[in-house]
């Protein structure tokens, strides 16, 4: 019998600890400088906490690179002191960084482990191939002050949310008009719009940061370029008398409104943590990562300069942090490939980043049969045995759940193909006179006559059957019938 391999995959929010145990522990995993365990119930000074970190990195420059900044102006390097909020920022960018890199590295380790050949070469699925990804994605998020951060977690949201509706409704429409049966129509909420409008090129919400940020304009002119680009657009929620636009602009998400300051906007999209990644990576502790992100930056460079932004939400289309279904890091280089030049790209930012792996995750995805698994909040204060009726009903809303029960329950989920019919049920029915001399269309309507299926039952499509569970039952009962 033949093994059929399970594998894992890299998936936007992982729940996995690094491979690197003394580093992440020196750093905390809370974002802020943490000591090693000490008997003392009281910390110690934040310098101690500094140098435990430093000294299990084999960092002797840790403060330096977290504490002050060099820039070089007209040839001079001039050194800037970090004031107590930018260094936590700055530590906190550098601790998801480095977190990311560490779960691709245990991802792309496991799948070397579990390759078939247990080769050097990198695993690339083929006819025949059964694996497995599991994706664990953010949940949406609507908070009292939603920054930069909230977007990108619900755009990734209203992605995963449009492949849903595809599956369900979308690509249901398309083979309805393909075999030209007729069906009550049920009708969803489509997100089409909310997505081009934050990702379409050039005026989507996402490419305005970045002119804004290239340009070095304000978070209050990039807002006022929002409300201006989109004013007409049924997913951006407009104030009274165009109150605050300068400040926040909201956004109609299929899971509810969220209002968005933009305070912080261009800082976060502009701080990529590349060049103090790059510095930390050359330690000692960390340089099993080098490779890992050397690979991911090529791989994303190579879809940024491919066009990959300029899509709109098309079902093609992001995530380096995403399904790694090679032994190497992202894009299946190893080490030794050969590096193109970097001279000429375009500089990156966060969101350019999150677009191009949000792309190539829906590629990925697109090209798989997916399963959803849709998980609901039973009360809003996290009590066990309470449930709240209202809020359980609007989350199946948003997430069209109710809709797709409709489909189910108005559709004809079992379809068959007309050959596929006579070859299994000729030689069942084969005593009937003439009936060998039937086309597969017409042996299926004589079948179905046999069997007594009521019409309100089944469909009759240009090159497949569309049944009921009812009747499939009843063919089922006249011989092993497996639908697909």
């Amino acid at each position: 019998m033949p093994c059929k391999r399970v594998r894992f995959s890299e998936s936007i929010s992982a729940a996995t600890e690094p491979p690197s145990a003394a580093a992440p522990r020196a750093l905390g995993p809370s974002g802020r400088l943490a000591s090693p365990p000490l008997a003392e119930a009281t910390p110690p000074p934040r310098s101690c906490a500094l140098s435990a970190a430093g000294k299990a990195l084999r960092c002797d420059g840790l403060a330096e690179l977290l504490m002050h900044r060099s820039l070089n102006v007209r040839g001079e390097m001039m050194r800037i002191d970090l004031r107590a909020e930018q260094a936590e920022t700055l530590l906190r960018g550098l601790l998801k960084s480095l977190y990311g890199l560490a779960f691709g590295w245990v991802v792309a380790k496991i799948n070397t482990a579990m390759r078939r050949d247990g080769g050097g070469a990198a695993y690339v699925g083929g006819e025949g191939d059964v694996y497995v990804d599991a994706l664990d994605i953010f949940g949406f998020e609507n908070f009292g002050v939603n920054s930069f951060e909230q977007l990108c977690i619900n755009f990734a949201n209203e992605k995963l949310h449009q492949l849903f509706l595809y599956a369900m409704f979308k690509a249901e429409h398309e083979v309805i008009a393909l075999e030209k049966v007729s069906l009550p129509p049920v009708d969803y909420a489509d997100n089409e719009r909310c997505l081009q409008m934050l990702e379409r090129a050039p005026s989507g919400v996402f490419h305005l940061l970045d002119t804004c940020c290239r340009v070095n304009s304000s978070p209050s002119n990039f807002c006022l370029q929002v409300h201006a680009e989109h004013a007409a657009c049924e997913f951006l929620v407009l104030g009274i008398n165009g109150c605050n636009e300068d400040r926040a602009f909201t956004v109609r998400h299929f899971a509810g409104d969220v209002e968005y300051a933009v305070d912080d906007f261009l800082k976060k999209n502009a701080e990529t943590m590349e060049v103090m990644t790059r510095q930390l990576l050359a330690t000692p502790a960390l340089a099993f990562l080098q490779a890992t992100y050397d690979d991911a930056e090529e791989t994303r460079a190579e879809r940024e300069a491919a066009g990959g932004l300029r899509r709109s939400s098309s079902m093609g289309g992001g995530s380096s942090g995403a399904l790694l279904r090679s032994g190497s890091a992202p894009g299946g280089l190893g080490p030794g490939s050969p590096r193109r030049s970097s001279v000429g790209r375009v500089a990156s930012t966060t969101g350019r980043r999150f677009l191009a792996d949000m792309g190539l995750l829906m590629t990925q995805l697109s090209s798989t049969t997916a399963h959803f698994v849709h998980c609901v909040k039973p009360n809003g204060m996290e009590q066990p045995e309470l449930l709240s009726y209202e809020m359980v009903a609007e989350q199946l809303t948003s997430l069209g759940t109710l809709e797709a029960v409709q489909l189910m329950g108005l559709g004809y989920p079992v379809r068959i193909k007309y050959d596929d019919l006579r070859r299994r049920y000729l030689a069942r029915l084969g005593g009937i006179t003439g009936i060998t001399l039937l086309s597969p269309k017409l042996f299926v309507e004589m079948m179905l006559e046999v069997c007594e299926v009521p019409l309100c039952d089944f469909k009759l499509g240009v090159s497949r059957l569309f049944l009921k569970h009812r009747a499939a039952q009843q063919l089922d009962e006249l011989q092993g019938f497996e639908g697909s």
